[in-house]
């Protein structure tokens, strides 16, 4: 085991130090893992956030949401602050269903409730269309906000190169997440979680791991990464732990109860979206 301890103590340890989180949005609100407590936090839902799922951005200040227009329109792209000011609306990316911003929070990568992968610039709002079949996570995005690695059919991962418009075949596989050092990405295969070079050389299993049921999570510095593990308490009773890893020893130790598998995590600090979820729980007690 290596100086820091359990990996959960060297967690709750970074967050004191430095608002280290794993952020999420449900139709609660804003949330956060607070590792000290083994718990998912929910902050304040603003009023006109009508919507049941979103993305938080890498640097914890945005929010990407899917909202409800009312009767006769569909559900469409919106953006807010942490706080819930400055909405911006985005009708022409509708029914978004996964979300992934660029590091830059220049770009969104979208998925639609029919899987069509698109990308959306954020300033001019020019719409690319990637893929028509596709599943995104949301590290979806390489470092140099220049290419977006994605599912399409039948378990074919690609990458996308925003410059030159094309995309290419990396490997097969599921829950596709690229490392923030830019060096991995992360995959789902059979029980077992891999990684490959962008390039799709170096191809390497992780760790065997069965009833896991999201990505791999990366932290900022790519140390650590976090997923989704459904359990049972009776046959028919399931319930869902978010675990988290240390890759450098394997030490791994659950953070959350009931975390969706579905939900678009990330690892954030930021001080302001730390407090925002922790005043919260102490207007709770």
């Amino acid at each position: 085991m290596s100086r820091g301890g359990g990996v959960r103590a060297q967690l709750a340890r970074m967050q004191k130090e430095s608002a280290l989180t794993i952020a999420s949005y449900s139709f609660e609100g804003p949330e956060a893992i607070l590792f000290d407590r083994r718990a998912m936090v929910h902050g304040t839902r603003q009023a006109y956030q009508n919507s049941n799922s979103g993305a938080v951005s890498r640097d914890g200040t945005q929010i990407a949401l899917l909202l409800h227009a009312g009767e006769n329109r569909r559900p469409y792209l919106g953006i807010v602050r942490m706080d819930g000011s400055a909405l911006q609306e985005y009708p022409e990316v509708d029914t978004p269903t996964e979300m992934c911003w660029s590091y830059d929070q220049s770009k969104l990568a979208v998925t639609s409730q029919d899987h069509k992968l698109v990308v959306l610039n954020l300033t001019t709002r020019a719409v690319t269309e990637i893929d028509p079949r596709a599943i995104i996570t949301s590290q979806c995005w390489s470092p140099d906000n220049g290419e977006v690695v994605y599912e399409a059919a039948h378990g074919n991962l690609r990458i996308f190169t925003i410059s030159r418009g094309e995309s290419r075949e990396l490997t097969t596989g599921t829950d596709s997440s690229w490392s923030p050092d830019g060096y991995w990405i992360a995959y789902h295969d059979r029980d077992n979680y891999f990684v490959i070079r962008p390039s799709g050389e170096d191809k390497r299993k992780l760790f065997h791991k069965t009833r896991v049921v999201s990505a791999l999570y990366w932290s900022p510095d790519s140390r650590f990464v976090a997923y989704v593990h459904r359990d049972f308490f009776a046959l028919d009773v399931e319930f869902y732990h978010l675990m988290v890893r240390r890759l450098e020893d394997g030490d791994e130790d659950w953070v959350a109860d009931n975390v969706d598998g579905n939900s678009n995590l990330q690892w954030i600090a930021n001080r302001g979206f730390l407090t925002l979820i922790e005043d919260q729980l102490g207007s709770k007690r």
